[in-house]
């Protein structure tokens, strides 16, 4: 499944984009993140299906990727974990009763 994951991810090493040097600053390589986000985006619908929504395989999707999770506009992993423990805890008291 985590194979699937990352093959609707967008290659972060495509979206590259190289600042150059200034007076007081090397130059740098780094993320297009306006180029990269629409991508990101697309794919989160499916990818929340693919994992039925676990956050926890998200997050390891955008890390083995290297996608840096703030970029990430739709996905809150702290808010989308707690959501997920009170449903558990839910379900656990519903039996209990």
């Amino acid at each position: 499944m985590l194979e699937d994951m990352l093959d609707l991810l967008p290659d972060p090493a495509r979206f590259m984009k190289v600042i150059p040097a200034g007076d007081f600053s090397p130059e740098m390589t780094v993320l297009n993140d306006e180029a990269i986000k629409p991508l990101i985006a697309a794919a989160l619908p499916a990818l929340r299906e693919l994992c039925e929504n676990c956050p926890m395989c998200l997050m390891a999707a955008f890390r083995q990727k290297k996608i840096p999770v703030p970029m990430v506009e739709g996905f809150n992993y702290k808010a989308e974990l707690a959501e997920m423990w009170t449903d558990i805890h839910d379900i656990r008291d519903e039996r209990n009763y």
